[in-house]
C-alpha cells in the first residue's frame, strides 16, 4: 500500500476516485484541506508519505482566503527542501478551467492531470514514480558526483552501476540477496569507464586499450607515473604522474582485492572462488559500500582535473617511450641491489620451498619474490638471504625479494 498525502480542498468531493486508488490501485489517499497542515503532517511523518497529490489552486494557511497557486508553489518549495532526507514525487490534479490553457501555469509547474478526465494516467504515473524515488534520493544525495559523471559523459551504463550500489547501501533491508561478488565486478567496469574518459581526454595512450579493451593494471601504472613494462610508455619523467597517490592506492585495491588478477575487467572462475571465500570469510559486504564511495571522490577529482587540462593534443606529448634496457636495469636495482640490507626473517631464510606464479606472472614463495622465468616441477629452491622489496607496483604483495639455490630432484 503506497501513502500518498493529497492537499485539495475539494477532496471529500471525490471519494470515488480516492476508493479507485485504494481498493484497485494499492494507493491510499489522505486528505487535508489546506497546505499549511499538510506539509505539518508531512515533515511529522517524512517516513510515511510516498508522494505528494495537489490541487492546483488551493488554501495556504487558512480556509478564510481564496484558493490560488501560492501554496502550491509553498508546496513543491517545502518538498524539494526535504528530498535530501527522502525524495518524494508530487503530481498536479486540476479542475478549473482557466489553468488547461494558460501557457505561463504550465511553463512554471510543468506537466499536471484534469480531474475526472486524466485519473487513469494519474494512477499510473503515481504508482511508477513512487517505485523509482529511493534511486531518485540517491541521485539527489549524490548530485555532485552524477554531474561530473554527466559532465565527462562516462555513459548510462556506469551512472546505473554506481547508484545502484548506492542505493543498496542506503536501504540495505530492500535488497536481503545482496551479492558482493557481483557488484565488486561493476566496481572494476566503472573503473574502465573512467580509464576511458582519460584516453578519450589524451590522458592516456591508445596503447593502452587493444582491441577495444582497457589493460587496468599497465594503465594504473602510467597514470600514476610508474613503468608500464607490458605496454612500453610512460607518463612524463621522474615523478611526474597524473592521479595522486591516495586515488592509486583506491584503484589498486580495488583491482587486486583477494589477490586476483587486475588487468582486465572479466573474471574468470578461479578469481570468482577466490572473491566468494574473501566475502564469506569477512561476512560482510561493507568493503563494497567503502570502495564506491571512494570511487565517488575519484570521478569528482577526475572531472575536475579533465576540465582543466582540456587540449587532448597537449597531454598527448607527455606520452614517453620507455628505454627497455635502462627499464630492466632500473627493476634489477630495485629489486637485487648487493648494497641493499638483508633481512633475517626465519619464515623464509633457510627455508626449502616450491615457488608458485601469480596471474601476473611474478614468481613467488609465499611474501617472497624470487627470480625465475620458468620452474620445472618437482623441483624446489632454498631462500639463501632476503631483503625487503622496493618495487612499488610489488610490494603491496610481496614484502621480500629473496635470493636462493634450487635443489634438482
Amino acid at each position: 500500500m503506497y501513502n500518498v498525502l493529497w492537499i485539495d480542498d475539494e477532496w471529500q468531493t471525490m471519494m470515488p476516485f480516492k476508493k479507485e486508488c485504494e481498493k484497485l490501485h494499492g494507493i491510499k489517499l489522505e486528505g487535508f484541506n489546506i497546505c499549511k497542515d499538510g506539509l505539518a503532517e508531512l515533515e511529522r511523518n517524512l517516513e510515511k508519505w510516498d508522494a505528494l497529490l495537489l490541487d492546483a489552486k488551493m488554501l495556504d494557511e487558512s480556509d478564510d482566503e481564496n484558493t490560488s497557486v501560492k501554496g502550491l508553489r509553498h508546496a513543491i518549495k517545502r518538498r524539494d527542501q526535504l528530498s535530501t532526507k527522502k525524495a518524494i514525487p508530487y503530481f498536479i490534479s486540476t479542475g478549473q478551467p482557466d489553468l488547461i490553457d494558460d501557457d505561463l501555469f504550465k511553463d512554471s509547474f510543468g506537466e499536471f492531470y484534469i480531474k475526472g478526465e486524466d485519473d487513469e494516467k494519474l494512477i499510473h504515473d503515481m504508482k511508477e514514480a513512487i517505485e523509482q524515488a529511493p534511486l531518485r534520493q540517491i541521485v539527489q544525495i549524490y548530485h555532485d558526483v552524477f554531474s561530473a559523471l554527466d559532465n565527462m559523459h562516462v555513459g548510462k551504463q556506469a551512472e546505473g552501476m554506481l547508484s545502484k550500489i548506492l542505493l543498496i547501501m542506503h536501504h540495505p533491508g530492500d535488497y536481503p540477496d545482496f551479492d558482493p561478488v557481483l557488484y565488486y565486478n561493476q566496481l572494476r567496469q566503472i573503473v574502465e569507464y573512467l580509464f576511458r574518459v582519460c584516453n578519450r581526454s589524451g590522458l592516456l595512450p591508445d596503447a593502452f586499450i587493444p582491441d577495444h579493451k582497457v589493460n587496468l593494471s599497465q594503465s594504473l601504472y602510467y597514470l600514476s607515473g610508474g613503468n608500464p613494462n607490458v605496454i612500453g610508455l610512460r607518463y612524463g619523467s621522474g615523478d611526474d604522474r597524473i592521479i595522486p597517490k591516495y586515488i592509486e592506492l583506491t584503484i589498486r585495491n580495488i583491482l587486486e582485492l583477494g589477490n586476483i588478477h587486475s588487468h582486465t575487467v572479466d573474471l574468470d572462475e578461479e578469481d570468482t572462488k577466490v572473491l566468494k571465500d574473501f566475502f564469506a570469510s569477512s561476512h560482510s559486504g561493507y568493503i563494497i559500500f567503502g570502495f564506491a564511495l571512494q570511487i565517488c571522490d575519484f570521478i569528482k577529482w577526475l572531472d575536475r582535473y579533465v576540465a582543466s587540462h582540456p587540449n587532448k593534443v597537449e597531454n598527448l606529448k607527455l606520452c614517453t617511450p620507455i628505454d627497455s634496457s635502462k627499464l630492466e636495469k632500473s627493476s634489477n636495482d630495485r629489486t637485487a641491489n648487493s648494497t641493499q640490507k638483508t633481512i633475517n626473517d626465519p619464515v623464509y631464510v633457510g627455508k626449502t620451498f616450491e615457488p608458485e606464479q601469480d596471474k601476473d606472472g611474478v614468481w613467488h614463495c609465499g611474501e617472497c619474490m624470487v627470480r625465475l622465468k620458468f620452474w620445472k616441477k618437482g623441483n624446489s629452491l632454498k631462500i639463501q638471504e632476503i631483503m625487503e622489496n622496493t618495487d612499488p607496483h610489488t610490494k603491496s604483495k610481496y614484502r621480500y625479494f629473496g635470493s636462493f639455490r634450487i635443489i634438482n630432484q
